[in-house]
């Protein structure tokens, strides 16, 4: 292999580094549970029936369920005159592990500018699997944007 290929070769793999460094440093989520837990969580939205209920306080935590039991995530959001917290991405790694009763749905909750991001999971098989959601805040201090996202997650274990 001549030497203006290995010099083209590493080229490439520098830009591609740099690249991913800009994207990590300026657009991917920021992976940090003390982000979330400010503040006590609410009260979970009422209509929610599981063995056990994720909220904001949850993330970087690992829990244990028992096949056959159920737990709900519910994350909330809210929405103002001009600013607003959106939830996306919401997602189980191992759907075997933990599966979907109910995909994430936005569900209103009290007061009504509270509309929080719900799903539930079933417990089906042994081993361990994440469940992750991406937070923004969202507003016209932002041009009507969102800021970068925080990524919350769990880890669930199934024995």
């Amino acid at each position: 292999m001549s030497k203006r290929y290995l010099a083209l070769g590493a080229g490439t793999v520098g830009c591609l580094a740099i690249f991913l460094w800009i994207y990590y440093a300026a657009f991917a989520p920021i992976d940090d549970p003390s982000y979330f837990c400010g503040a006590p969580d609410p009260s979970p939205v009422t209509s929610i029936a599981a063995s056990t209920v994720l909220q904001e306080c949850a993330a970087g935590k690992t829990f244990t369920l028992a096949k056959g039991q159920t737990m709900v995530v519910d994350l909330q959001s809210y929405n103002g005159v001009d600013t607003w917290t959106q939830w996306t991405d919401v997602t189980v790694s191992d759907g075997r592990v933990l599966s979907t009763v109910s995909a994430p749905a936005r569900v209103r909750g009290v007061p009504p500018q509270r509309l929080d991001e719900v799903a539930t999971y079933r417990a089906t098989q042994t081993g361990q699997a994440t469940l992750s959601a991406v937070e923004q805040q969202c507003g016209a201090n932002f041009g009507s944007h969102c800021q970068r996202g925080h990524r919350w997650v769990v880890t669930v274990r199934v024995g």
